[in-house]
């Protein structure tokens, strides 16, 4: 019998632009966080609520999101 190594699902992640300060995140259709403008700077939010950081850029502060909202976190 041959060992298949298990892979990690890459589930796409899908940004939806409803304000001009506001960037929402899903997953497979599940709310998976948020990002926001304030003043000069982008704070991010998983899921759950939870800070992921206040970021200078979005390109930044989306990455930290995902990283945060992993659907294959712990599964290595």
């Amino acid at each position: 019998m041959t060992d298949i190594e298990p892979r990690k699902l890459t589930i796409a992640a899908v940004w939806s632009h409803p304000k001009r300060d506001l960037w929402i995140c899903t997953r497979n259709g599940d709310y998976a966080g948020m990002v926001e403008l304030n003043s000069e700077h982008f704070d991010a939010f998983d899921g759950t609520g939870r800070p992921c950081g206040t970021h200078p850029d979005l390109r930044c502060a989306q990455q930290a999101l995902l990283t945060r909202s992993d659907p294959n976190e712990g599964t290595e």
